[in-house]
């Protein structure tokens, strides 16, 4: 059995705890001025320093992106029907302008400086060429041209030899650390062009991971992790101490090699696998599960609680776990009145 749509949407839902985590706690100057700091690891605080595991999200997110619309285009082909790849960018991009429409009013009366400034800045933010509003939306523009060229990159994927495929790969991983680079260093005098850039290498820079999580789901690599344990002589209670120990290892190797966005996806594309490998109890479950059914809003929304609208007031609480545990319930309660307004919606789309 390959990695199946509840694993996904739990693996979302870990997802999205990571990039909390990460906003808040992403300099280590915000976590130990902002913070009453109990915990410090090699000089830096704790808080700062577990950051680095979240620098994981984009790249889950990407390869499971990849994952899930591998498996989409693998149905229509079984099914005789059309991959509706317009439709999940619709579906994206509403989503993303009823956060807009609920969240720029209340950006208008506490950081009029920022969402009053100009009209362009506002139309270019609802459309995701900017991001200036919210820093966590630079991932929308690019995912969604992915998911618009994905009605020709799979039938390609599919049909190529292993050949073609790992070259490819090869290909994009190239891609993915030019763009890295290229994101650092390249800068032109024209704003469109910068645009249109910026665009470019952020869609590469994710690339990488969604075309290694196709991957994974076209040659069945999970699914075949998974049927080599089940037929392993070993006992249960030795594979579960070697797959813990595993992550384990890989978990402190994380936070020794730094937050380097270079290396986030070679750690996803172990843990992904290692997360459907282990036995997890029902309860731990249903609470990624519920977490990963709110991703996408709590995404799009979380950043407005603690930087472009109401400004640094959550670091009052002062303890990493309270402000955490805040941000949490904020992002939460905006998915709910999000996910009201958009359901409607979403229905006439699909």
């Amino acid at each position: 059995m390959d990695i199946t749509k509840e694993e996904t949407k739990q693996l979302k839902g870990i997802a999205i705890l990571l990039m909390l985590w990460l906003h808040l706690f992403s300099s280590a100057d915000m976590a130990a001025f902002y913070t009453t700091t109990l915990y410090w690891l090699n000089g830096a605080p704790l808080a700062y320093t577990l950051k680095k595991w979240g620098a994981m999200c984009v790249a889950a997110y990407a390869f499971l992106g990849g994952v899930g619309l591998a498996a989409t285009y693998a149905k229509c082909v079984a099914t005789g029907t059309a991959m509706r790849t317009f439709r999940r960018f619709l579906a994206l991009y509403t989503n993303l302008w009823v956060v807009f429409i609920l969240f720029y009013p209340l950006g208008c009366l506490f950081n009029p400086q920022l969402f009053l400034a100009s009209g362009k800045e506002a139309v270019l933010n609802f459309f995701c060429l900017q991001y200036t509003y919210n820093g966590a939306w630079w991932f929308l523009l690019p995912y969604a041209v992915i998911t618009l060229c994905s009605c020709k990159l799979m039938p390609w994927l599919f049909a190529a030899s292993p050949k073609r495929v790992v070259a490819g790969a090869i290909l994009s991983l190239v891609a993915y650390v030019g763009s890295h680079l290229g994101l650092k260093y390249v800068a032109v005098p024209n704003e469109w062009a910068t645009l249109l850039i910026t665009l470019c290498f952020n869609t590469l820079l994710i690339g990488f991971s969604f075309l290694m999580g196709a991957i994974c789901y076209k040659y069945h690599l999970i699914g075949r992790l998974r049927s080599r344990m089940e037929q392993s002589t070993w006992s249960v209670k030795k594979k579960r101490t070697v797959l813990w120990g595993i992550v384990c290892a890989l978990a402190l190797l994380k936070l020794s090699l730094g937050g380097s966005g270079l290396i986030n996806p070679w750690f996803v594309f172990l843990f992904i696998p290692l997360y459907c490998l282990l036995p997890r109890s029902k309860r731990i479950e249903k609470v990624f599960s519920y977490f990963g059914q709110h991703s996408t809003n709590m995404w799009l929304t979380h950043y407005f609680f603690f930087y472009y609208i109401f400004g640094q007031a959550i670091y009052s609480l002062r303890y990493p776990v309270l402000i955490y545990g805040a941000l949490v319930v904020l992002s939460l309660t905006a998915s709910y009145v999000v996910g009201w307004c958009y359901a409607p919606i979403r229905k006439r789309i699909r």
